[in-house]
């Protein structure tokens, strides 16, 4: 099936462009991309769940701090190791697999099996475990940066904040690299540009990147103080009021969070098509 837009277009779209596709993509498939995040989620809950088992940790422990059981137990590093591998290959794995289910829907190719498309990055498995190493190491880079800027005084907390932010928008951008040009089209080869290209068109495009943010935090904003403040009320009052707003907050994060994925793959394709001509330059 061929695309909706053309390279060219996406280079074209402005911002009331690219809000109004994703919003008609979340309405159009956003139920679709829900119960596929569902299950993912039961699945990586469960995995959680038998990580910290393994670890000796009781979920008390972890959720208000001096209560549970906090005595580890001997399968700690194994626990441990299936932890790293949870935020460092596992969700970036999904990442990209969500990414790329978004990708098929925003260029036209909808009559798919959802979790084969999701899945498919299994296909490169060793290309996408080098990736994910590499994405690994630029990780450390980060903390060291912020390591550094920690040192110093007065200015070093508000640099930490902006290095924090670029280095978010980079890997939000990576994961829509990763699923266009490593899935999608197939065309990746070389690992290192899994981190390197984002980096440039993060840079190339910074304002068109910081609009986006923008954008989801305000979206944000609001079920994000409703579930804030519901969550302080169940903890101090145990009010039914705090479950109210707990759950009326969370209903309303799910189409924002479905659009967010929709809106920053848009915003990938359009920034990597406006300032670099063309893909294959990166």
């Amino acid at each position: 099936q061929s695309p909706y837009l053309s390279e060219t277009d996406f280079a074209q779209l402005n911002f009331s462009d690219r809000f109004s596709l994703a919003k008609a993509l979340t309405k159009s498939y956003g139920l679709k991309l829900f119960l596929v995040i569902l299950v993912i989620g039961l699945a990586l809950t469960v995995y959680v769940s038998f990580t910290i088992n393994l670890m000796g940790v009781d979920a008390a422990s972890l959720l208000r701090p001096g209560q549970g059981r906090t005595a580890y137990s001997s399968t700690l590093p194994l626990g441990l190791f299936l932890l790293f591998l949870l935020a460092f290959a596992i969700i970036p794995f999904v990442s990209v697999g969500i990414k790329n289910l978004a990708l098929h829907y925003i260029m036209g190719a909808e009559s798919i099996p959802l979790m084969t498309t999701v899945l498919a990055p299994l296909n490169r498995l060793g290309f996408f475990i080098i990736c994910f190493f590499l994405w690994f190491i630029a990780y450390i880079g980060f903390q060291i940066c912020s390591l550094v800027l920690g040192a110093m005084p007065c200015i070093g907390m508000p640099l930490i904040f902006l290095l924090s932010i670029f280095y978010y928008l980079v890997n939000n951008c990576a994961m829509s690299y990763l699923a266009d040009r490593g899935v999608y089209q197939r065309d990746l080869a070389d690992p290192i540009r899994a981190v390197s290209a984002p980096f440039k068109i993060v840079c190339h495009t910074l304002t068109v990147w910081i609009g986006a943010l923008a954008t989801m935090f305000l979206l944000f904003l609001i079920p994000g103080m409703l579930f804030g403040f519901g969550s302080r009320l169940m903890q101090s009052s145990g009010s039914e009021m705090g479950w109210v707003l707990v759950i009326v907050g969370g209903l309303i994060m799910i189409p924002i969070s479905i659009f967010d994925i929709f809106f920053m793959t848009i915003t990938y394709k359009h920034a990597g098509s406006k300032k670099l001509g063309s893909f294959e330059s990166v």
